[in-house]
């Protein structure tokens, strides 16, 4: 799928920011919040205000369509895998609403 890294890339690329170098990307705690994940959710489908992250993430979305994180170290890219894992199984409709809108 085109659009396979998209929405997790662009949060991961923030989240980073924040972890040290070299250590393991534990990325389930954000995901398993689901007031964080339902406003970047509704920030990404352009149905509530962004915040840092959500803008990242906006701002990114076109080349991270195009690269599906190419360029993207192994952990963040187990990391991305776990996301899209996430997103799929527990927010299906979004998931499929962002591709549609994004890819």
């Amino acid at each position: 799928m085109k659009f396979r890294a998209f929405v997790l890339t662009g949060f991961l690329l923030v989240l980073i920011c924040k972890e040290s170098s070299g250590q393991q990307l534990d990325i389930k705690p954000y995901l398993q919040d689901s007031a964080f994940m339902n406003r970047l959710l509704n920030c990404m489908l352009n149905r509530g205000e962004c915040d840092g992250i959500g803008n990242v993430v906006k701002s990114m979305a076109k080349s991270l369509i195009t690269t599906r994180c190419a360029t993207c170290e192994p952990q963040i890219k187990n990391a991305v895998e776990t996301g899209i894992y996430w997103l799929q199984s527990r927010y299906n409709r979004e998931w499929n609403e962002l591709v549609r809108m994004y890819a």
